[in-house]
């Protein structure tokens, strides 16, 4: 990503969470970075195009069910893997 190879850039090779945070502000105020827009109302139809499908498909919401059991992965990342793995069956697969 840029950030960490912002952070090698810097000389710091160490990785934890407290340094992480110093180095991505230290990044977001070296590089100004765009703001990122506020979500266009064809987002948002999507976003709910995609909530309803998964709600209406049993076995997909199943899985999403599932999947978002999993620490730190959310509604966009389960839908992200709905869509490009929909061989997932169970939470041990993801492991895998």
């Amino acid at each position: 990503s840029r950030v960490r190879h912002y952070a090698l850039s810097m000389g710091q090779l160490a990785k934890t969470d407290p340094i992480d945070a110093g180095v991505i502000g230290d990044f977001a105020a070296a590089a100004h970075p765009e703001r990122s827009e506020k979500p266009t109302k064809e987002l948002k139809m999507l976003e709910e195009k995609i909530a309803e499908t998964i709600s209406t498909n049993a076995p997909m919401k199943e899985k999403n069910r599932r999947i978002q059991r999993i620490k730190g992965l959310g509604k966009i990342c389960a839908a992200t893997l709905l869509a490009h793995i929909p061989e997932i069956n169970y939470r041990r697969e993801l492991s895998r």
